[in-house]
């Protein structure tokens, strides 16, 4: 096995279009940032070499600004349509009150999923290497149906069938890639995804279990309820108690979640084969953990002061302190991409691309070379439907 992959991109070139992307997006009243979206993806998928030949995109940010268009339209509609057919439903049987609000959501969740798979098929689609493009077939209907459908279950039987969604994911996504005229393969079984998981399975069900418990041995949730009321709890620390267990339970959640995320990562890369290539993934644990480390920690930082500053001018009926949330949030809004591309999403493609390698180093270089008459993808502006546009 051979790493493959480099990225030799600048934090000091990623930052400085980041600012511009701010300013220019503050003078346009944000109009501006299809085409920062763009310029800077092209920066980074220029910085991405396999075997010393760069990656290009072909997108435009008429193309992003057109699929932004459409995904509003396509919400107003929908949605419009579906609450009007809901509240006919709860006209007609008063009984079905608050059913409207679970369809929503589950139609809105529905919706992102059909987003996220024409988002990956865009981007796909408008990846090149040696002038042959990536693309992503299937459909994303079918891909948000099955989605759906294991999310359900998933949440049914308290996370026992979330590894059999993710195996689903990823079987379809993978299985409908391709590079040229050449289809990547996806061989995992669910098993595989069910120990992956199994930790956080048995972590969240443990914490229902307790949870359960609780409610029916102490008096902490009529407590808490009390206090939301404005009533004066007996115990005034079962409040300040139970917000640090929540603390606890969210921290060893999101370190049982991450751990499983990179052990997914390196297995689904592990299970992947194209054109009698096999691939390899060793993207370390510890490492990811401090990458996120950094950026979390900035990100409580701020919560932190914003509470702080929230605190202060609720208690002191100080309304100076109050109006500074404002210019507060404007930095976050200047920082947040600084820190998500320079402290996050920038050392994390780095450490994959030195953590992914495959035994035959030069299969998409060969596949490249044999495909140049194969028919380019793309079904136009409405693959732009990107989420990530909005």
């Amino acid at each position: 096995m051979q790493t493959f992959l480099s990225c030799d991109i600048a934090k000091s070139a990623v930052f400085s279009r980041i600012m511009l992307n701010k300013i220019f997006g503050f003078l346009t009243l944000g109009f501006y940032r299809f085409w920062g979206k763009t310029h800077l993806r092209r920066m980074i998928w220029q910085s991405v070499s396999i075997n010393g030949d760069r990656l290009t995109y072909h997108g435009t940010a008429k193309e992003l600004f057109i699929g932004f268009l459409i995904a509003m339209l396509l919400l107003a509609v929908l949605f419009g349509v579906v609450g009007v057919a809901l509240q006919f439903m709860v006209y007609a049987s008063p009984q079905l009150m608050g059913i409207d609000q679970v369809f929503n959501i589950m139609f809105l969740a529905a919706f992102w999923q059909f987003a996220r798979y024409r988002l990956w098929r865009y981007r796909l689609s408008r990846t090149s290497y040696r002038t042959v493009r990536f693309f992503q077939k299937g459909r994303a209907l079918v891909y948000s149906a099955k989605t759906m459908l294991w999310s359900v279950i998933s949440l049914l039987t308290l996370g026992w069938a979330y590894p059999k969604l993710r195996a689903v994911q990823a079987d379809y996504q993978i299985n409908n890639m391709a590079f040229g005229d050449k289809v990547f393969e996806f061989r995992g079984e669910v098993t595989s995804f069910f120990r992956i998981y199994l930790p956080l399975i048995l972590f969240w069900n443990s914490v229902i279990l307790v949870g359960v418990f609780l409610y029916f041995n102490t008096g902490i949730f009529a407590t808490m309820i009390d206090a939301s009321q404005g009533l004066q709890p007996e115990n005034p620390n079962v409040i300040l108690y139970s917000m640090g267990f929540y603390l606890l339970i969210a921290i060893i959640a999101t370190i049982l979640f991450i751990a499983a995320r990179v052990k997914e990562f390196n297995y689904t890369v592990d299970q992947t084969r194209f054109f009698g290539a096999r691939f390899a993934s060793r993207l370390p644990i510890v490492e990811v953990f401090k990458i996120g480390l950094l950026a979390g920690f900035v990100n409580v930082l701020f919560f932190a002061a914003v509470g702080f500053v929230i605190y202060t001018g609720i208690a002191g009926n100080n309304e100076a302190m109050t109006f500074a949330l404002f210019p507060l949030f404007i930095v976050y809004f200047i920082l947040f991409d600084i820190i998500k591309y320079l402290y996050l999403f920038i050392p994390m493609l780095k450490l994959i691309c030195r953590s992914v390698a495959v035994d035959k180093v030069g299969v998409l270089a060969e596949v490249a070379a044999s495909a140049h008459e194969a028919p380019t993808y793309g079904e136009g502006l409405a693959d732009a439907l990107d989420v990530g546009a909005f």
